[in-house]
């Protein structure tokens, strides 16, 4: 009877086990919710004003004027932004094609290099 229980009890397991895989597989996720840096605002405008002033020297053709440093991200606990980095992959650039056709589409109906134009780009960054 012992023996029996013990059957049971591992067949017992091993469905729960088959339940608890599924259920996280098909429990819906937010790709990158959990990896949000903490210093994403503070970053985005650092960038924001080195790119401006790359671009006033790119379109001054000036000498000298390497593009902006890459943003150095933060995290509150960088062990699981590693986990959801390698579980979702690496960020794409491969829709940068489809983003520039729609800047350059909104450039056209709107115009382009006013301050009003350079907010709007800034506001939706």
């Amino acid at each position: 009877d012992l023996k029996k229980h013990r059957e049971n009890a591992s067949k017992f397991s091993a469905d729960l086990m088959k339940k608890r895989e599924t259920a996280t597989r098909l429990r819906p996720k937010v790709a990158y919710g959990d990896i949000t840096p903490i210093n994403a605002q503070a970053e985005k405008e650092k960038f924001l004003a080195a790119w401006t002033a790359y671009d006033k020297g790119r379109r001054k053709r000036a000498k000298n004027n390497p593009p902006p440093a890459d943003p150095t991200f933060q995290y509150a606990d960088p062990e699981s932004a590693l986990k959801a980095m390698d579980d979702y992959g690496a960020p794409r650039d491969d829709l940068i094609g489809h983003a520039q056709r729609i800047m350059d589409e909104k450039r056209a109906r709107h115009g382009d290099g006013a301050k009003q134009d350079e907010r709007f780009e800034q506001a939706v960054w």
